[in-house]
């Protein structure tokens, strides 16, 4: 049986793909550990130049539902801090502020992707002055150790 048949269509994210096996005509092959939510739960975001505390993880806030723009709204823990998505005129991207849907924050990135886990734009940040391009902001899916699938075998 064709071990990529089980996959299937779907969009997914590959966590990881590190074991090799042989398949059975001896051709060997790496197995892929894959993440199948189209919708990350969790949106990791570091490495700010002047607001550490805007960094963590954001949690998907309330049920799926809920919006703002037809995205997502992400709350980080135990914080009033968001991350959500803004329309004003032209400009459309994802931004980090302290009112959710409000189009006021410190962080932002004029990128349209659906999900912020799949953002591949520099973020801007804001040093009270102005807006600054910052290249060292990374964000993407949080996937906590206890939910990451683990392989033994021989």
């Amino acid at each position: 049986m064709d071990r990529m048949k089980a996959i299937g269509y779907v969009l997914v994210w590959i966590v990881f793909c590190d074991i090799s096996f042989a398949d059975e005509r001896n051709d060997h092959r790496s197995l892929c550990f894959l993440f199948l939510s189209p919708d990350c739960r969790l949106i990791e975001l570091s490495n700010t130049w002047f607001h550490r505390s805007l960094e963590g993880v954001y949690e998907l806030k309330g049920p799926a539902v809920y919006n703002c723009n037809n995205r997502s709204v992400y709350q980080l823990k135990d914080e009033e801090s968001y991350l959500f998505y803004v329309i004003q005129g032209s400009w459309q991207g994802w931004m980090v502020g302290k009112y959710e849907c409000v189009n006021k924050g410190y962080l932002s990135v004029g990128d349209r992707s659906e999900y912020p886990d799949n953002i591949n734009t520099t973020w801007e940040e804001f040093n009270s002055l102005k807006w600054l391009f910052n290249k060292d902001i990374i964000s993407g899916c949080h996937i906590p150790v206890s939910d990451r699938v683990m392989l033994i075998g021989k």
